[in-house]
């Protein structure tokens, strides 16, 4: 039963990867700039290995599938359960607001997550008695998203270590 809802947070990390342009440099926001972002590189599932995502959360995921699209990243990670990371480096504060009315268009509801990065938000999905988390947060022109059956606490922990890497 996890696969359906594991599959709508799949869909809803690859239509807000597609709201990406690549062409639009990113606005100057701010923040501190993690590692990739200010270094100007695209971001790859090899900066968040199983390793160190079981090293965060002490689960037990095995190494990630990966999609690419320019400056972002979409990591699938199986093991105990199923988890994706979505890490974009060239966001900016619309391009967070616009990604995060996607969530309304799925019929999905959002909650602002306060003092969390520049800005975050959360999502929850429980249906026949899974519960899958999500958590997106931008951090200057970073952007990570996580979808997994962790708590939003594990979810804050694992992309506060992120944020550092990314």
């Amino acid at each position: 039963m996890r696969l359906p809802l594991l599959a709508v947070a799949a869909v809803l990390a690859l239509v807000v990867a597609g709201c990406s342009d690549d062409s639009t440099p990113p606005a100057n926001t701010g923040g501190n700039q993690p590692n990739s972002a200010a270094a100007g590189k695209d971001p790859t599932c090899a900066l968040v290995p199983a390793s160190l995502v079981n090293s965060v959360v002490g689960s037990h995921f095995a190494d990630p599938s990966e999609q690419t699209n320019g400056s972002v990243v979409v990591c699938t990670y199986t093991g105990d359960h199923t988890m994706i990371i979505r890490i974009e480096t060239k966001s900016s504060a619309d391009a967070f607001a616009a990604a995060k009315t996607e969530y309304a268009k799925h019929n999905l509801s959002t909650k602002d997550l306060a003092g969390f990065a520049d800005e975050a938000y959360t999502s929850t999905i429980s249906a026949v008695g899974v519960t899958t988390n999500t958590l997106v947060a931008r951090k200057g022109s970073t952007e990570i998203l996580i979808s997994s059956g962790l708590s939003i606490d594990q979810l804050k922990q694992l992309e506060t270590k992120l944020f550092t890497v990314v």
